[in-house]
């Protein structure tokens, strides 16, 4: 289901209840729709789509990518651009994590995101020059 208002009722072991009216508001869960790109290595821009992406909160705090913390650039609750973490130094796939500040949580591999090796500089030519 979609957004909806209730009340919270606290019940007691003696039986007293208390009763706040509207006070609590379920949200949509977070969806992941799109990951563009698909794949990179540390410092790629990576654009994170979808619906209701801060789970009802004011932001987004925290996103992984294969399990490595990804800098956050930018969010809106439609949109994520991050730049990716370190990551290992061989290709590996896997999930992409969000969590709002409020602590909901989203565990996506579907869409996932690649890993690609690290690229290394084994020599320069010329090795001096203007």
């Amino acid at each position: 289901g979609g957004p909806a208002n209730g009340s919270v009722v606290v019940i007691s072991d003696t039986g007293a209840t208390a009763t706040w009216n509207e006070t609590w508001e379920y949200v949509q869960p977070i969806n992941i729709t799109e990951v563009t790109p698909s794949s990179g290595q540390y410092g790629t821009h990576v654009t994170i789509k979808g619906l209701g992406l801060r789970a009802g909160s004011n932001k987004v705090s925290l996103v992984r990518l294969v399990g490595e913390e990804a800098s956050i650039i930018s969010e809106s609750d439609s949109e994520i651009v991050v730049a990716a973490g370190l990551g290992p130094e061989k290709s590996a796939s896997g999930n992409i994590f969000l969590q709002a500040e409020t602590g909901a949580e989203e565990t996506s591999s579907s869409p996932g995101w690649d890993y690609i090796d690290r690229g290394y500089i084994t020599s320069v030519i010329p090795d001096q020059g203007r």
